[in-house]
């Protein structure tokens, strides 16, 4: 092998050594970006399940006699019975919106809208409902514009379908279509 020979296969070698430097680098790069990802997912969750667990808390013992006399006598609904509202909307809200954040997570394509559209339809049977969203809008807005938007839809789609329940003269139904 002569000295030119030599040479040039060193600089190959050297050549492809640094390819393989770069291309190392770059799936370094790949999975800490990918590892970053999980973590800020972990966070995510660790938060919502946090506020979640604060707000079962508030739901007390038994949540349904509340949303029963929120059917039938909105207008007698203690500050504490309110509060308990609050309570179950927030929770309706955070699972939903995430599942909404987590959607591409579980599967992909994955259709985050039915399973709102079957948790406003509970939600909005109460007047109570309707308001608390009207009042927190905003802040929910600041979250996700997309989810609010997709609220609003549903808010209007609900009370178009559905009779609220204080109005219903029959059985509550917690499942008006």
């Amino acid at each position: 092998m002569s000295k030119m020979d030599a040479r040039a296969l060193n600089n190959w070698l050297q050549l492809g050594a640094s390819v393989g430097v770069i291309i190392g680098l770059f799936l370094i790069v790949v999975e800490l970006r990918q590892g970053e990802l999980a973590m800020e997912a972990d966070l995510r969750d660790e938060y919502f399940n946090s506020l979640l667990e604060t707000r079962r808390t508030l739901l007390g013992e038994n949540p349904l006699v509340v949303w029963e006399k929120a059917c039938l006598s909105p207008d007698e609904l203690s500050l504490q019975e309110h509060l308990i509202l609050d309570a179950f909307f927030e929770i309706t809200i955070f699972q939903i919106l995430r599942i909404k954040l987590r959607a591409d997570e579980i599967q992909p394509n994955y259709n985050w809208q039915s399973l709102a559209t079957l948790e406003f339809i509970k939600m909005f049977q109460l007047s109570h409902g309707i308001a608390y969203f009207q009042a927190t809008r905003n802040e929910w807005s600041r979250i996700d514009s997309e989810f609010v938007e997709f609220t609003d839809s549903a808010l209007l789609s609900t009370q178009s379908r559905s009779q609220r329940c204080e109005d219903s003269e029959s059985e509550i139904d917690f499942w008006i279509p």
